[in-house]
Parts: structure tokens; sequence; C-alpha cells
């Protein structure tokens, strides 16, 4: 499991915004993780799985867990403090 993250401040009205990114890959060969954690999560609130139908997810003391994390494949969440649906 390799995971990485990007990040941008967003100034608006006079207030900075932190917009995250986390991308996370499964390298395994023929492994898939039931329940996969993923510590150590930038922000608590709302992630979206950018590549699922924008499926959100609860982070809760910075840990984010994921169903089914099948071998071979990668997932992409945001964090976006205010949403944007645009």
């Amino acid at each position: 499991i390799l995971a990485w993250r990007r990040w941008t401040d967003v100034s608006k009205d006079n207030q900075t915004e932190k917009n995250h990114v986390v991308i996370v890959s499964n390298w395994s060969f023929d492994k898939t993780h039931d329940r996969y954690e993923i510590p150590n999560m930038p922000c608590n609130g709302a992630w979206y799985e950018w590549l699922n139908n924008d499926k959100e997810y609860m982070v809760e003391n910075n840990r984010l867990v994921v169903d089914s994390f099948v071998d071979h494949t990668a997932r992409i969440f945001i964090y976006q403090k205010k949403r944007n649906n645009a």
C-alpha cells in the first residue's frame, strides 16, 4: 500500500481554506484488503472518493476506513471544507 497527499490553500472572502487530495494505491498481488484503515489523514470530516461516484466517507480521529480495497487499484479522496458541486 502506498499513499501520498497534495494540498493547496484557497483564500476566499478573507478566509483561508485548505483543499486536500489523498491518493492510496494497493500494489499487492492477489490481495484484497477488507475494511482497510488509512491512518494519519490530514483532516477530520467529510471526504469524497473522486472516482467512485463521489462516495462520501467520514474521517474521525484522522482515520479513514475503506471497504474492499482490491489489489492493483488506486483510490483518490478529496477534502474540501465547503463542498464544491460545480
